[in-house]
């Protein structure tokens, strides 16, 4: 698949002790406007790439220490020809490493993801893992 530099991955992680938290991310540069762990892809890089690179960028954390899994693909709201890879994976809350791309981690809940410009994209993209079943394995779109 081509990819666009504006196509995003983004990573609903879950707490492996709390089922129902999950972390958003107030980085560094955008303070205020929480999100879920992700951004935009780099030049020649798959959405997997992205996403481990983010994951690691952010979070400290690899993909395999996630257990990261292709979810689904989002159209971008604010660019219908961009796409919003959507991930999901677990982790131990006390296993996610500070980074200096972000300035706040904070495990929340459905009903208490804070007031941000993301609030609405972060609901999105946690009704599309919510709801599936736990497979083996997703593949992204290809």
């Amino acid at each position: 698949m081509t990819t666009r530099h504006s196509d995003s991955v983004r990573i609903v992680l879950f707490d492996e002790a709390d089922p129902e938290r999950f972390l958003v991310v107030d980085e560094s540069d955008d303070l205020g406007n929480y999100k879920l762990p992700g951004g935009k892809f780099e030049d020649g890089e798959s959405a997997d790439e992205a996403a481990g690179r983010e994951l690691k960028e952010e979070i400290g954390l690899t993909a395999e220490d996630v257990a990261l899994q292709a979810v689904s693909v989002l159209v971008n709201q604010h660019d219908p020809t961009s796409k919003r890879h959507i991930y999901k994976g677990r982790v131990a809350a006390g296993k996610v490493i500070p980074t200096s791309e972000v300035a706040n981690r904070v495990w929340v809940t459905r009903e208490t993801v804070p007031e941000s410009e993301n609030r609405g994209h972060i609901i999105a993209a946690l009704g599309q893992v919510s709801e599936l079943p736990e497979p083996e394995s997703f593949a992204p779109e290809s």
